[in-house]
């Protein structure tokens, strides 16, 4: 299961266990029955998953039954499995490095899109970091899995509590970078629509009435723009805003 790369190892685990991870494995299981989501936590300390789904519509994906997930690598691309333990990597040194409580008040959301005959869609799967103990070291962190209508590469994103902003991980510049706030032209949208639906750079010229050269330096404005690096980046922008 791709997902099993979020359980650190290797901690320097000195303080003694306590109970709070129990009391954690039944608010999880009872926010994920209550909210009807897909909900894992990962218990860091003594290297275990607990799993619980009750999304009916995640479970041709990712299992059905609790303390079992399906092995979902085969749903997604070469590049996207690539991409993905990228994201996770970049999300285990994050949380490992907060040594401030303020600082640890945060969200990450991998956004991505599996297409399969059964399961057609976009999903979002947020990650708290949940309990440290007095050496800094996290003894949990807990993801829910969510349905999104998103199409695309996958994208990284964090949220920070206290600031109230948003930030999407660059890879490109191997770093997080604010959400810009520059609005796009409806030709921007339009790119970004046609691209998300996989639809070629000469198709798209076609439908917009532009030449493929005209095209491509509107991309490349666009991402300009909104401070984006990729087109990926560009569509999740487009999308998050409720322009796609």
């Amino acid at each position: 299961m791709i997902l099993s790369n979020l359980l650190i190892k290797d901690q320097d685990f000195k303080s003694k266990p306590t109970i709070l991870i129990e009391a954690f494995k039944c608010r999880s299981q009872g926010i994920a029955y209550m909210e009807q989501k897909a909900a894992i936590l990962f218990s860091h300390r003594d290297q275990k998953i607990h799993y619980y789904n009750y999304d009916p519509d995640l479970h041709v994906v990712f299992g059905s039954k609790a303390e079992e997930m399906n092995d979902i690598t085969s749903f997604f691309s070469e590049e996207d499995v690539h991409i993905i333990n990228q994201y996770i990597k970049v999300i285990n040194s994050y949380m490992l490095e907060r040594t401030e409580k303020k600082d640890r008040l945060i969200c990450f959301s991998i956004v991505g899109s599996i297409s399969m005959v059964s399961f057609d869609n976009g999903y979002v799967v947020k990650i708290y970091p949940q309990i440290y103990d007095r050496n800094g070291c996290l003894i949990s962190t807990l993801c829910f899995i969510e349905r999104t209508n998103y199409i695309g590469k996958p994208i990284l994103l964090l949220d920070k509590v206290i600031e109230n902003k948003t930030y999407i991980y660059s890879r490109i510049y191997r770093r997080f970078v604010k959400e810009n706030k520059q609005d796009l032209t409806s030709d921007d949208i339009n790119i970004l629509r046609f691209s998300g639906e996989g639809k070629k750079e000469q198709e798209i010229a076609i439908e917009l009435g532009v030449t493929l050269a005209n095209l491509k330096r509107q991309k490349v404005a666009l991402m300009d723009k909104i401070q984006v690096k990729t087109l990926a980046e560009a569509i999740y922008y487009a999308y998050k805003k409720g322009l796609i």
